[in-house]
């Protein structure tokens, strides 16, 4: 299907070429109307600013000056600002309109056969979560102004709470949105699930808090659970989660050594709930070396395991 920037490309490129086209080149080549053709024309010289005018010998159009349309040369810097924005839709921002206006617009730019290649991309997000685009919306107003905002907060336990907090940044960690912001009632900085806000407000207030310069150094830790203080966590990788791990990149201040039968995965971690989670997904191919309470703690859950199994074997 071929869309207005189509037929506006196709006249351009019969004028740059001294054909002097006219409205029903237009309409002959795509099937549209003569109302449809004109405003294309209308289109190129008002809202390009083409120096187009109708030249009456030739009962066409030409330039009278030097003319390119936008990206006419790098129809590729369009295509990746729409990938961008494909994979922020699936990201879980399709709920802000901002994005459909982008997507729109970039469509009707976008030529035909780059549009073909988009539609040819897929992205797909493990347990990705969709946010709420008020609270989105609220969180990128509050960091476009600087001003501090008032939300309501429902924890993982289910416990609510209302929370009033200075902006720092918005962080999308494997398909989820959290929120990095000082909470002026703990006096520290926290890490905010977006997906369990609501009932967000921006206030007249500034922040009480600057982003701190050293933030990145204090978000440095493997997983969404950071500190300020991390410590390297040694793995053991064998067989086939050795070929798999030794392609990713769990933290980029990682190193991988080669091991007798494996690989040796040092990462840093300033909390150890999320990097057990992340290891015992490679069930007995997985070997914690250091530290020693993280073993323990892998030892003791995979014995909670057992024993729910046991239970519902013994129930069956």
């Amino acid at each position: 299907m071929m869309n207005a920037l189509d037929r506006v490309y196709y006249f351009h490129e019969l004028v740059r070429k001294g054909k002097y086209p006219n409205a029903a080149d237009i309409e002959e080549v795509f099937k549209v109307t003569g109302a449809t053709a004109r405003k294309d024309i209308s289109y190129l010289k008002e809202r390009l600013l083409a120096p187009l005018v109708y030249d009456e010998g030739h009962e066409g159009y030409t330039y009278i000056d030097m003319f390119h349309l936008p990206f006419e040369n790098n129809p590729r810097f369009l295509f990746f600002i729409s990938l961008v924005n494909h994979m922020a839709e699936e990201s879980g921002l399709v709920g802000l309109p901002e994005i459909q206006t982008i997507k729109d617009k970039l469509n009707a730019m976008l030529p035909q056969s780059y549009r073909n290649v988009l539609n040819s991309i897929w992205t797909e997000w493990v347990e990705i979560e969709y946010v709420d685009s008020r609270v989105l919306q609220g969180i990128i107003e509050a960091l476009h102004l600087g001003n501090a905002v008032s939300f309501v907060y429902h924890s993982v336990k289910g416990e609510r709470s209302e929370r009033i907090v200075d902006p720092w940044r918005l962080l999308n960690y494997q398909g989820r949105w959290y929120l990095i912001a000082y909470c002026q009632e703990r006096k520290d900085r926290r890490h905010f699930h977006c997906a369990r806000i609501r009932k967000i407000n921006v206030l007249r207030e500034k922040r009480s808090v600057e982003v701190p310069d050293n933030l990145r150094e204090m978000e440095k830790g493997f997983g969404i659970f950071k500190g300020r203080k991390t410590r390297d966590v040694r793995i053991f990788f064998k067989k086939e989660a050795a070929a798999v791990v030794k392609y990713q990149v769990w933290h980029n201040e990682q190193m991988v050594q080669t091991a007798p039968g494996g690989i040796i995965l040092t990462v840093p971690a300033a909390d150890e709930r999320e990097i057990m989670m992340k290891i015992m997904q490679y069930g007995s191919n997985a070997r914690v070396l250091e530290p020693a309470s993280l073993r323990e703690q892998i030892r003791m859950e995979v014995k909670k395991m057992l024993s729910e199994f046991d239970e519902l074997e013994e129930a069956t």
